[in-house]
C-alpha cells in the first residue's frame, strides 16, 4: 500500500498467545529528526515505544473528537492566549 509516498508492509508473525502485527515505514529525512527527538525527549528505549505512544495519543484525540470534544494546548504562563486546538483527521473540532 502506497500512501503520500510512504510504503507501508503489514505482516504478521506465527501465531502465538497474541498475534502481533508487524508494519515497515519509509520516512523522510526531517520525519527521521523528528522521531529522534521524541525517543530522546521521551526517554524512550525503542523508536517502536514512540511509535506506540504516538498512536496512543492520535488514538486518543480522534475518540474525543468522534464524541464532540477538542484537545486544546494552551500556555499557562499566558492565560489571554488563543489556544491551539489538536485534530486527527481533515476535521479539526471549532
Amino acid at each position: 500500500m502506497q500512501k503520500d509516498g510512504v510504503h507501508e508492509t503489514i505482516k504478521t508473525s506465527k501465531p502465538t498467545k497474541q498475534v502481533k502485527g508487524r508494519v515497515t515505514i519509509a520516512l523522510s529525512p526531517k520525519s527521521v529528526a523528528i522521531l529522534d527527538e521524541l525517543k530522546d525527549y521521551t526517554e524512550a528505549e525503542t523508536t517502536t515505544e514512540v511509535f506506540r505512544d504516538s498512536l496512543r495519543l492520535a488514538y486518543t484525540i480522534m475518540n474525543a473528537q468522534k464524541n464532540g470534544l477538542r484537545v486544546e494546548v494552551t500556555n499557562p504562563a499566558d492565560p489571554n492566549a488563543r489556544p491551539s486546538i489538536i485534530g486527527v483527521g481533515n476535521e479539526i473540532p471549532g
